[in-house]
């Protein structure tokens, strides 16, 4: 397949990474899979430092899975999206997979990328990315919803909602260290879950012709102004 790696995982095994710092500057970090297809191999990412060209880890065959560590590439042709990636085919049989529940990734959101489409979202069940500086994503247990897709934080589920799509619930309870600007009409269902800021303002609602809905059966929202 013309790639060679650092590590190739292949014949049913598994490798546990836990820490370290890979760079291959040149090519792949980590492939999973025999290259002509015969074998599979499954790779977990629990922390550690990878850097590679194109692509850290792409799976031919097996399974990804990432808890932690941070993770960049060089950009191919000006493009970002192949950081982690699958062979199209298989990630649509299922018989290659990705499985992010933590870690930091430089110029591509785990969430929203174009590994394997306009919109490919390889965060868990219930993780979502939130953009902790700029072009850089951290992937957390989401604390809100709206419809389907998942948010990491309050903040990042409030700049989604628009006027379709306006009804967050949450999932978890929501600990926060700055207010929560909300420039926009949002009904916020906070269901048995708690808003909390221990130190100033939790909600900030700012702007004209505003409507805040806030329910929930035993939520709470509080804080030294819980609602400015």
């Amino acid at each position: 397949d013309n790639v060679y790696p650092i590590f190739r995982i292949q014949n049913g095994a598994t490798m546990i990474v836990t820490g370290g710092e890979v760079t291959n500057p040149t090519d792949y970090v980590f492939v999973l899979g025999a290259s002509d297809g015969s074998s599979h191999g499954d790779l977990i990412i629990n922390g550690g430092k990878y850097h590679g060209a194109t692509t850290v880890a792409s799976v031919t065959l097996g399974a990804l899975t990432i808890t932690g560590g941070e993770f960049s590439v060089e950009p191919y042709e000006g493009n970002y999206a192949f950081l982690i990636n699958c062979i199209d085919a298989n990630y649509k049989n299922g018989t290659a997979s990705v499985a992010i529940t933590g870690g930091t990734f430089h110029n591509w959101n785990p969430q929203n990328n174009a590994a394997e489409g306009t919109g490919t979202n390889f965060c868990y069940d219930k993780y979502a990315a939130t953009e902790t500086a700029e072009n850089v994503w951290t992937v957390l247990p989401a604390v809100a919803k709206i419809g389907e897709t998942y948010y990491a934080t309050l903040q990042d589920a409030v700049n989604a909602a628009d006027a379709t799509n306006n009804t967050i619930n949450l999932i978890a309870n929501v600990q926060l260290t700055a207010f929560v600007t909300i420039d926009k009409s949002v009904n916020l269902n906070l269901a048995q879950f708690n808003i909390t800021r221990e130190n100033g303002t939790a909600l900030y609602v700012n702007g004209e012709n505003i409507e805040v809905t806030v329910n929930g059966t035993t939520g709470t929202v509080s804080g030294l102004q819980a609602v400015y």
